[in-house]
């Protein structure tokens, strides 16, 4: 059902929803984005799938620039509602005081053996898509989107903003990405499912109870099947959604934050997509957070301070030109 709400029923709103009791105070101290201005929460807008709409905390008269989110969660966890529990709420807060929308989708999630690809790179663009047809009633700026992503969501995120949507057999027009964030993103699938901490996680769940395996099996999760039983099916699969693969010149300015000791989803992985970007000619960028691990484990509040600046940073200033000289 969708709500526009205000700050007060909006915060018991989600508060139900997420988890009954004991968030007040956390959002309190993280600063969560539902705690202020106006949200539309739980549009549908692909299937089943719904987002909500973040407003600007300033009144914007012209188009408003927007921005899309995309949460982490290893394509098996995670829900649009984490805008709220996650490290970039101070970023998030400061661009919506800057004018900026944020629109925060959920998507399919790997479900009862069933791969979440191709569905989630669906739904992402589908996401888009809905940016681009809901433009006019919301005022979205269509020159000024960008598209930040944490963990699988910064996979994703990249995959909408350097492939075309009918490379993966999706008819949608192509709504340009002015720039695209990934925070410690898997670039290169293939890559990640051979890393030595990913193996002998494998290696570990293999050697469980035959139901407990079953549950526990994140490789047959995410395929969909023993990638074991049909390699070349699962090697065209790590290779079809690897954002490292579409690396171009005609990429958008992408800014890169991973931690340095990451053993999820190793720096390399954003350092690698850093060196082909380079190597192509494409703007981008890599922040790195020494001693950091996965999701900011570790960081000190120097670090989780300079992340907040350099997203929105690079927020302000890779939007559209016309957007940038009027704020």
């Amino acid at each position: 059902m969708r709500r526009i709400l205000g700050r007060t029923f909006a915060s018991v709103s989600l508060l139900l929803a997420i988890a009954g009791i004991g968030l007040w105070g956390f959002f309190a101290r993280h600063e969560a984005p539902i705690l202020q201005g106006q949200v539309e929460f739980g549009v549908p807008y692909h299937g089943d799938q719904t987002l909500d709409v973040y407003l600007p905390t300033i009144r914007v008269d012209g188009p408003r620039p927007v921005l899309l989110f995309l949460h982490g969660g290893g394509w098996v966890t995670g829900s649009k509602e984490t805008v709220n529990i996650n490290r970039f709420n101070r970023a998030i807060g400061r661009l919506r005081d800057a004018g900026f929308a944020v629109v925060s989708p959920n998507y399919t999630l790997a479900r009862n053996g069933r791969s979440p690809f191709p569905d989630c790179i669906h739904d992402v663009f589908a996401a888009v898509e809905w940016i681009r047809v809901h433009a006019s009633r919301y005022r979205f700026d269509l020159d000024n989107l960008g598209i930040l992503g944490e963990s699988a969501g910064g996979q994703l995120g990249l995959l909408a903003a350097y492939a075309a949507p009918a490379r993966f057999a999706l008819d949608h027009p192509r709504v340009e990405v002015r720039y695209v964030i990934g925070v410690y993103p898997p670039t290169d699938l293939a890559r990640l499912y051979r890393a030595e901490n990913v193996v002998r996680v494998r290696q570990m769940v293999a050697e469980l109870p035959g139901s407990l395996h079953e549950r526990l099996d994140l490789a047959r999760a995410l395929f969909g099947f023993d990638p074991n039983e049909q390699p070349t099916r699962a090697q065209d699969i790590l290779s079809r959604y690897s954002p490292r693969e579409y690396a171009s010149a005609d990429a958008p300015p992408t800014l890169l934050i991973h931690g340095t000791v990451d053993s999820i989803v190793p720096f390399g992985q954003s350092e690698r997509l850093h060196q082909e970007l380079t190597r192509v000619g494409a703007d981008n960028q890599l922040r790195s957070l020494p001693g950091v691990g996965h999701a900011f484990s570790g960081a000190t509040p120097e670090q989780r301070a300079a992340v907040q600046t350099w997203v929105v940073d690079w927020a302000l200033n890779h939007g559209s030109p016309d957007a940038a000289a009027t704020r």
